[in-house]
């Protein structure tokens, strides 16, 4: 994102401060992102260990246990964003420059981490869907997966050793981001500005392409077999479907105004994205984190509405919880229950009506 440098107050090298924002639609942003952190958070968690106890029954089981480790960080991540929006669009917990660079390099990659765990979804069972017979190498693709992982992290580490980095608190966008040293950026700027944009345009193609191809088989192939191998088959080419629906609409706010705004900077166009103030102060936050965290609490509401084996897991663990529960306390009143009637034989209280209880008989053989 590229920051503006008229109306703005800075208070250090790295926080840039830009009053003008409603606090009461930033107060009503916070909210929802808080629904959208608890439903993800628990959502995912509960997803991640369903899907980890099956994580050898299928390969679409393993990768939705990546995707909801990813997503819970993502859901987690959402809290310092919240602080802001609660306190004026002030940085809060981004008041530490170490904070805001260790926010922003997780948030970045796990932002782009799950672009490319959707694309491995959709393309594997876009192969599925159009060629039945061929069989996708799993290991393959899990090691795609790594592979794209380890390359995130050593462009960001490179370009940090490089010092060609630094970090920014923009408070139109109500977080950290990552910006030039100097300015006008050089070559180097430019090579990373075009690589992030690779990934974010060519995932983003290869997923709507992929979808496309996937839903038009679906809706133009009909089931000849009716098999149960082949109504799960179905059923998760649906979800996968679906799943990547979510993050097409999700993530296209996104691939529209970085096109946007990087398009007019190397042309020197003129900023008419700043004429708009919804677009300025909620343009970036909507887009670049919202929509994101918006996401990442869907994923665990589809796995619920579209899994009946995960449905059925879930309701099973809540019964054996409640029925440990109920048994744990069933031993504690048990034990407490037999202390009492200890107590009641020592004193010669027990099986007696009120007020016929015999007095307590002194102990002769203490007297002996």
């Amino acid at each position: 994102m590229n920051e503006s440098k008229s109306d703005s107050i800075k208070q250090s090298d790295f926080i840039i401060l830009i009053p003008g924002s409603n606090p009461t639609i930033d107060k009503a942003i916070g909210v929802i992102v808080i629904i959208c952190m608890i439903i993800g958070t628990t959502g995912n968690i509960i997803s991640f260990l369903f899907f980890w106890n099956r994580r050898h029954s299928s390969f679409p089981q393993r990768l939705y246990t990546i995707v909801s480790i990813a997503d819970t960080l993502i859901s987690l991540t959402a809290l310092p964003v919240v602080a802001v929006l609660f306190n004026g669009r002030h940085p809060v917990f981004f008041n530490s420059y170490t904070l805001c660079g260790i926010w922003t390099l997780l948030f970045n990659f796990l932002q782009r981490f799950a672009m490319f765990m959707v694309l491995v979804m959709s393309s594997t069972r876009a192969i599925a869907i159009l060629f039945p017979f061929y069989r996708v190498r799993k290991r393959a693709a899990l090691a795609a997966c790594g592979s794209f992982g380890v390359f995130l992290l050593v462009v960001d580490s490179v370009y940090l050793g490089l010092g060609e980095l630094r970090f920014v608190f923009w408070s139109p966008a109500g977080c950290c981001g990552v910006g030039p040293t100097a300015l006008p950026w050089n070559y180097t700027w430019t090579i990373y500005i075009l690589q992030i944009l690779i990934i974010v345009f060519t995932i983003s193609l290869a997923v709507f392409i992929s979808f496309v191809v996937s839903v038009v088989v679906l809706l133009r192939r009909k089931q000849i077999s009716s098999t149960e191998r082949d109504v799960q088959s179905r059923e998760v080419s649906v979800t996968i479907a679906l799943f990547t629906a979510f993050f097409l609409f999700c993530n296209l706010p996104l691939f529209t105004l970085q096109l946007l705004d990087n398009s007019i900077s190397w042309f020197n166009l003129k900023r008419f994205l700043d004429d708009s103030p919804f677009i300025k102060w909620y343009g970036w936050l909507l887009s670049h984190f919202f929509f994101t965290t918006f996401n990442a609490a869907l994923n665990p509401c589809l796995y619920h509405l579209r899994m009946k084996k995960l449905r059925s897991w879930v309701f099973v663990r809540l019964l054996k919880t409640r029925s440990d529960i109920g048994q744990t306390f069933g031993s504690i009143m048990m034990t407490h229950g037999v202390r009492v009637m200890e107590g009641g034989e020592e004193a010669g209280l027990v099986n007696c009506k009120p007020r016929q209880c015999p007095a307590k008989v002194p102990n002769t053989v203490d007297h002996v």
